[in-house]
């Protein structure tokens, strides 16, 4: 027999008491999915059902599931016994998880984020600790009062950098600077201190003061 078709229409509300079914709950096998609706076969017979609003779990072809009836509609209440290895929970509108207290979620595998639009972080703490962390994204933009990092060992490279600050310090123990092609440096004053040795070395070289020049030491050698 077959307890609903798949093109079947869901009955009136509106019955009289001694017409309306009584409600039957049975085990059944699904065998065929027809968009949100299921083809089940169980001692009813057959009939096609879409799932109970509480039933998350969406079943899967060769699954036992839980089904409900009353000889002219059908749902499916919950899945008993699962035959695939991947189990899809279905949420049909926008889904709200509350909780008094924490969540935590722990996986034995990989945990995987997807989402069609943004994906939203908010906390007053957010903490990340990884193994590798890698970050790909076509623009980054970052903004807060202040940025701390520490790193034993750091690479950058860039294409092309821009950089301003409104003061900036740099206090290392060694520094090594090259540029291959043209270097270009303006202040408005500078004041240059070096402890031991300063050496320039250029193929030509050419030092101009509008008002004075002053070269001074214990000796000074030209030529």
């Amino acid at each position: 027999m077959s307890c609903l078709s798949s093109g079947s229409e869901q009955p009136s509300i509106a019955q009289e008491p001694s017409q309306v079914a009584q409600w039957q709950t049975v085990p059944a096998k699904v065998y065929v999915q027809a968009g949100q609706r299921w083809g089940v076969l169980g001692t009813m017979g057959s009939c096609f059902a879409p799932l109970a609003a509480s039933c998350l779990l969406q079943p899967q072809v060769g699954d036992l599931v839980l089904l409900t009836f009353d000889g002219r509609q059908a749902y499916i209440l919950a899945v008993l016994e699962r035959t695939g290895q991947t189990a899809q929970l279905h949420l049909p509108a926008d889904t709200v998880v509350r909780s008094a207290g924490s969540v935590r979620v722990q996986t034995g595998g990989g945990l995987h984020f997807q989402a069609a639009q943004a994906v939203v972080l908010q906390g007053a703490d957010v903490a990340l600790q990884a193994e590798q962390y890698l970050l790909q994204a076509r623009n980054v933009h970052l903004a807060g009062q202040s940025l701390h990092s520490y790193f034993a060992q750091r690479q950058e490279y860039s294409g092309q950098r821009q950089q301003v600050d409104g003061q900036s310090q740099l206090h290392a123990g060694q520094r090594v600077t090259r540029v291959a092609g043209h270097d270009d440096y303006a202040a408005a004053s500078q004041r240059l201190v070096i402890e031991r040795d300063w050496r320039v070395r250029a193929r030509s070289a050419e030092l101009r003061g509008a008002q004075r020049v002053v070269v001074d030491g214990q000796q000074v050698h030209l030529g």
